[in-house]
């Protein structure tokens, strides 16, 4: 006899999969407890180790690919990276702008805000359980707003991730929301300079105009 189970809604059925068919790699997840180990997680999946990352089936977009080294060490000193994408150029209405957005300790938002001040880069920093009205479109297509970057409430990321990471929920939470854009669409040599900069600790040069 076969036993159909009714599901409360997709994210139920996406927890289900992940646990039986990545067993192993999935516990890590449910018993990560700190931002360092979502992050060291996180790499691991960019990299090709592990095969699943929490509210995502399938291993990064073929756009992501140029950025794994960069993002793979953005959560190894701290950031974690939920969402990014590369700038491309306008074309029939379409274009993005180069984006990350993550979480990390106040020292760490404060240091990229510092970092990245002289720059062009666009750095929105929210505190835990804050609320950011700042919104910014980061992708368009067929000439419409398509991705808006932006500080997501602490009551969607509880809801969102409660089954996905319980035990570095709290942790997740208590982190503060760091996100840098590029205000210019298309460019893609800046944000990630700029940002491996601010994470490795080496100082920026300027440039002094004559």
């Amino acid at each position: 006899m076969k036993i159909l189970r009714r599901w409360r809604d997709d994210r139920e059925v996406l927890h289900y999969v992940k646990a039986m068919n990545w067993g192993r790699s999935w516990a890590a997840w449910q018993q990560a407890s700190t931002l360092a180990e979502l992050g060291e997680l996180t790499a691991q999946w960019l990299e090709g180790a592990v095969p699943c990352l929490p509210m995502y089936l399938g291993v990064p977009a073929p756009e992501t690919k140029p950025l794994i080294p960069h993002l793979a060490a953005y959560n190894r000193c701290g950031y974690l990276t939920h969402q990014s994408q590369p700038g491309t150029p306008l074309r029939n209405g379409s274009a993005q702008r180069a984006w990350v957005h993550g979480f990390g300790t106040a020292e760490l938002a404060d240091r990229i805000e510092n970092t990245l001040l002289d720059s062009d880069l666009i750095v929105c920093t929210t505190p835990p359980g804050g609320d950011n009205p700042t919104r910014i479109c980061v992708t368009i297509d067929d000439s419409r707003a398509y991705t808006i970057g932006g500080a997501m409430r602490a009551s969607y990321l509880a809801e969102q991730y409660r089954e996905e990471v319980p035990v570095a929920l709290p942790a997740l939470l208590n982190a503060w929301q760091i996100e840098v854009i590029d205000p210019q669409w298309g460019r893609n040599d800046l944000l990630w300079g700029r940002l491996d900069q601010a994470l490795s600790g080496q100082p920026v040069l300027l440039a002094v105009k004559p």
